[in-house]
Formats: structure tokens, C-alpha cells, sequence
């Protein structure tokens, strides 16, 4: 300023979010002339905009050495003639070729600016805006970084390092119940009214927590539709923090939100941890509230408190989530095969395949330590597409050794029989190979036709069009019914192992076994016994008409190497033959009705 003659100088700019620039800096020979110059030029003229508006409209550079110019507002007139100011130059502040700001300058010795003083101006001014740019980018960048620009509440990691502040503070007895909440059905809202009412909806919410908080730094806003809050509860009980926790989250969501006229009922899901008995610092606290969140979300429980032994099951969890999923990248599976042999003849008709995981620390793992964890996480599709693949695979191998042919029954879930284009990834892995003799053939349980039974009952019968066989396992431990079971397009009946145990010496297994033998008979159906262990459970199997047996007695599931070894005997014999028509019928009296 000194250089230039400059009396006073005022720097404003409209930063990002606000609707009018705002003084950013401000220099002078004297306050008072530099405070009246940076009133006077934001200050309103005739037509309602100040000289600060005018210019940022226009993007031009402004020269005014004349106090009397009408096209300066009265307040800037004054200020000129008061402070004996001779000259004004205001030059925009440019970013993209757009004014976010001017700077103004103000000289008391009249002089007429030469271009290259003016363009010795305009650089100034250039440099000026490039500051401004790199200030409040600086200063976005560290609120974006701390702060949810929808909400304006603390993100995870503040909110954290605030958490831990409170805690230092506590007395020895105090109590902080911290909460993480979700709300449920967020992807719903924007599906059905859009992302801004979703987005609308946030902003509604953080207020209405605001408001029953007063400071906000015990709030936060972990993304998405998820939020958390902190709050001392002194030297309550774990007992009364709990129940007070409870009753500030029902309050929060008790009342629907407006928004923009319609009426948005929000129900959210929790998790709840107390300090200090669940966590002695900030960041273990946060994530076992999050623990016993997500716990919440498993159990369908609107609010759930921690529990260590839940968050460890939850973790063991999600390890083996992790290491199914390698397994099927790094194939870890195998398919293992079970005959299913003639009860008559004793004689193998059909195998079937088997999933099982070679954990490289743990070995061979059966289905049941780790089935369940498939199907819930949707893993199951992935791992039943490769179960198919394999199936395929092996049975066109013993076909090209050789082998008799033999088809191969593959179990499939819930999930993939509802994929709508099931039938068709099916068929092709039989395309080019399959014969009645040699074939894929699939099991499926009655859980799997329970919710649309016109569309699963679809896709059998063209599966059965096509030569598929199909057959429902583990009959009799799910719902059935005369009028459901003449509906399905099956072949077969699988009666379930814990039937199949108590026979002969169980009445009411007994019973069992000859009621769903009867009632596949009705329906023409084919009959397996599954989990046959014993010549005696085999000889009453044979009794009482059951067409196939399948079982340890048979044969353990072996790989598809070992299985080759039973087919190349041509299906032979795997038990001695049934017991004389005089046992038989000894045994009938003995074990009948």
C-alpha cells in the first residue's frame, strides 16, 4: 500500500454455501477511514444493491475519481468527501473467469491510473484470488474431513476424539451411555420419493437430535443413516443409564418427520454400551456400540445392549465369512458322493454330491460348521453355481472312463431357486452330455417353496420337461399338506434321518416311515431313506416298500476318485441281501403296526 499511494484497502469474498461475499481482510493508514470504506462500499444504494453486489454482477474492473459520480451510491459519495479520499479502484477477484470477490483500494492524491499501473493492479488482484482459492479449499478440506456436510455434525473420527474428552473429564463415578443408531429402510425412502427427501430426512433428524442435546459436540453422524450420541448419566445404575437411553432414543422417533408435506414415519435400529463397564476408552466404546448395533440388525431387536459374548460370536463370525469366500477364490471345496442304493437289489441307482471345505487349519470340514454362514450371507449362490459345475464336471469323467452311468442329485437352495434365470444356468451345464442313464438331478427342502410356490413350481417342471429329476429332501420336518404336496412337480421323497433312526425299535417312527412310504406310493413317488446305518434299519426299509436306502451302511460320501472305484464294479452289492421271507415276516409281527 505503501508503494501504490493507497490510503485503505478492503478485500471481501463470497466463500462456497453463503449467498453474499464477506469482508476476508481489510488495511489502512487509519481505522477509521479503512472501517468506513469497508461499510460504505457494502452498503445498500437506491436500487437495493450495494457497490460490492454491482461489481461482482458485472466482473468489471471500476475506476471512480470523482466524488460526485451518480453511479456511486450516497454512502460511498460521503465517504469520499469526508475522508478526502481522491480516487476508488475495485477489481474483481476472479475464479473460472466468474467474480467471487473484489478488492477495493482507496488513494487521497488524484491521480489518473496508466494502464500499466492497472494491469500492476490487476495481477494483485489475481494474486489476491488465488490466496482466497487456496485458503478456503484448505478450509473445506479440514471441515469435510472432521464434519458431514449434510448434517454439519462431527463424523466418526471427531466424534471419537471428543468422546475421549468427556471421558477424561468424568468424575470416578460418573456414567456415559454412548448410542449408535441406523435408520431403517434409508435405501426405501430415496427409492421412493428421491435422494433429495432422503437427503432432507437426515437434515431433519440431526436437528431434532440437536435439539435435545445442548452442545453439540456430544452428536454425531457416522454416514449414510447412521448416528451416534453421547450423553453423562452421572452416577446412575447400569440398570437406570440403560432404561434413560432408551427413553431419549424412543422420544427422537417417537413423531414422523415432515417432509416438504408428507409424513415420513422412521423407525431405527441401536446399539448401547455404558462407560465404563463396556469399554474404558473412546474408540473401544464407539465399536462395541457398533457391535451390539449390528447385533441388533441380525436379531431384528429395535435396541440391543453390548454383550461381549454376542460381539465374539459376531466376529468369529465375519472370520469366516472372510475365509468362505477365499475358499470358493481359491478352491478350497469338494465335492464328496453318497450312494443311494436299491433297498431290493442292493445295487447303487444314484449318488449324491456333498459339499465339503478343506480348511487349510482345520481340515476337512463337514456342512454344518459352516452352511449356515453360506446362506445367510448369500454366499450360497456363488459356492451352489460351483457345486453344479463340479457335479457336471465329474460325471462326464467317469462317463469318459468308462464307468456305468450314474446320475448325480445336487442339493440347491432357497436362494438360487428363486434366481429367475435358474433353469437356464442349470440346463447348461448339462447341454451336450447329459443322457437318461447320466445326469444332474436337484434336491430341494420345503422351505424352498414356501413363499411363491406358482413361480418354483414353474421352473420344476420345466426342469422335469428337460429330464431332470427332482426329489425333496429331508421330507417331513418342514409343513406339508395332501393338497401341496399333489401341486409339486417331483419324482421323489426323501425321508429324513431322524425318522429314519428310530426304526425298527421306535412305534412312532415306525409309523412315520409307513405313512410317507403310503403317501409317495399315492403320488407314484420314488422313496429314499437317508442316514441308514444298520442291516436292521435296511431289512425294515425293504419290509415296508421303500424303494432306496442311503447311508453309512452303504458307504461314506468319498471323493469323486474313490466314488469311481464303487462304479467300476458295475453297482454292485454293498450289503449282504436281505433277511429270509420267514424272518421277515416274524419281524412284521414284531414291529407292525
Amino acid at each position: 500500500m505503501a508503494v501504490g499511494g493507497y490510503a485503505a484497502s478492503v478485500v471481501y469474498y463470497k466463500t462456497p454455501g453463503t449467498s453474499a461475499p464477506q469482508v476476508q481482510g481489510c488495511n489502512g493508514e487509519t481505522p477509521g477511514v479503512t472501517y468506513a470504506l469497508r461499510d460504505a462500499v457494502a452498503a445498500s444504494g437506491e436500487s437495493g444493491a450495494s457497490l460490492i453486489d454491482q461489481l461482482i454482477k458485472t466482473g468489471n474492473t471500476w475506476v471512480c475519481t470523482d466524488s460526485s459520480d451518480p453511479k456511486i451510491t450516497r454512502t460511498v459519495q460521503e465517504l469520499m468527501r469526508k475522508a478526502r479520499l481522491s480516487s476508488l479502484v475495485a477489481l474483481p477477484l476472479l475464479v473460472d473467469n466468474t467474480a467471487l470477490g473484489v478488492l477495493v483500494l482507496a488513494a487521497r492524491e488524484l491521480a489518473t491510473l496508466s494502464k500499466d499501473e492497472l494491469q500492476m493492479l490487476r495481477e494483485v488482484a489475481g494474486n489476491v484470488s488465488f490466496a482466497m482459492q487456496y485458503l478456503h479449499k484448505d478450509t473445506t478440506v479440514r471441515f469435510l474431513s472432521h464434519f458431514d456436510p449434510r448434517t454439519g455434525l462431527a463424523k466418526r473420527s471427531l466424534f471419537c476424539e471428543r468422546l475421549a474428552r468427556f471421558i477424561a473429564d468424568a468424575g470416578p463415578r460418573s456414567r456415559y451411555a454412548v448410542c449408535v443408531i441406523d435408520i431403517e429402510r434409508l435405501s426405501v425412502i430415496n427409492d421412493s420419493f428421491g435422494r433429495r427427501t432422503g437427503d432432507l430426512l437426515l437434515q431433519h433428524v440431526a436437528d431434532r437430535i440437536k435439539r435435545r442435546f445442548e452442545q453439540t459436540e456430544q452428536i454425531g453422524h457416522f454416514g449414510g443413516g447412521t448416528f451416534a450420541f453421547a450423553r453423562d448419566m452421572g452416577v446412575r445404575t447400569a440398570n437406570e443409564t440403560l432404561a434413560a437411553a432408551r427413553e431419549h432414543a424412543a422420544a427422537l422417533f417417537g413423531e414422523p418427520f415432515m417432509i416438504e408435506q408428507r409424513k415420513i414415519p422412521v423407525a431405527v435400529r441401536s446399539g448401547l454400551v455404558i462407560y465404563p463397564d463396556d469399554g474404558k476408552d473412546a474408540d473401544s466404546l464407539v465399536q462395541n456400540a457398533e457391535a451390539a448395533l449390528r447385533t441388533a440388525r441380525a436379531s431384528g431387536q429395535h435396541q440391543t445392549y453390548f454383550s461381549a459374548k454376542a460381539n465374539s460370536e459376531t466376529v468369529g463370525r465375519l472370520a469366516l465369512e472372510h475365509k468362505l469366500r477365499l475358499a470358493l477364490e481359491r478352491e478350497q471345496f469338494e465335492l464328496h458322493y453318497q450312494p443311494k442304493v436299491n433297498v431290493v437289489s442292493r445295487r447303487i441307482e444314484g449318488v449324491e454330491a456333498l459339499l465339503r471345505w478343506r480348511d487349510p487349519e482345520a481340515g476337512l470340514m463337514q456342512p454344518g460348521a459352516f452352511l449356515p454362514v453360506l446362506e445367510s450371507t448369500g454366499l450360497i449362490v456363488e459356492v451352489g453355481d460351483w457345486v453344479i459345475g463340479r457335479a457336471a464336471q465329474d460325471c462326464q469323467q467317469w462317463l469318459r472312463s468308462g464307468l456305468a452311468p450314474v446320475r448325480v442329485a445336487v442339493n440347491i437352495s432357497p436362494s438360487q431357486l428363486r434366481l429367475p434365470m435358474f433353469v437356464e444356468r442349470f440346463m447348461n451345464a448339462l447341454a451336450g452330455w447329459s443322457t437318461p442313464q447320466a445326469g444332474l438331478d436337484i434336491e430341494i427342502t420345503e422351505v424352498a417353496l414356501h413363499e411363491d410356490l406358482a413361480v418354483e413350481v414353474n421352473k420344476l417342471k420345466l426342469l422335469r420337461a428337460a429330464g431332470v429329476r427332482v426329489a425333496i429332501d429331508d421330507f417331513g420336518t418342514g409343513y406339508s399338506s395332501l393338497s401341496r404336496l399333489a401341486k409339486l412337480p417331483i419324482d421323489t421323497l426323501k425321508i429324513d434321518r431322524t425318522f429314519t433312526c428310530e426304526v425298527p425299535q421306535e412305534h412312532a417312527g415306525r409309523m412315520l416311515v409307513k405313512t410317507i412310504i403310503t403317501l409317495a406310493r399315492a403320488f407314484r413317488l420314488t422313496t429314499v431313506a437317508e442316514g441308514v446305518e444298520s442291516q436292521e434299519q435296511l431289512n425294515f426299509m425293504w419290509q415296508v416298500g421303500c424303494d432306496q436306502s442311503q447311508g453309512y451302511l452303504h458307504s461314506h460320501p468319498l471323493p469323486a476318485s474313490e466314488l469311481a472305484v464303487l462304479l467300476e464294479h458295475g453297482r454292485g452289492n454293498l450289503v449282504r441281501p436281505p433277511e429270509s421271507a420267514a424272518d421277515l415276516v416274524l419281524r412284521d409281527n414284531q414291529v407292525g403296526a
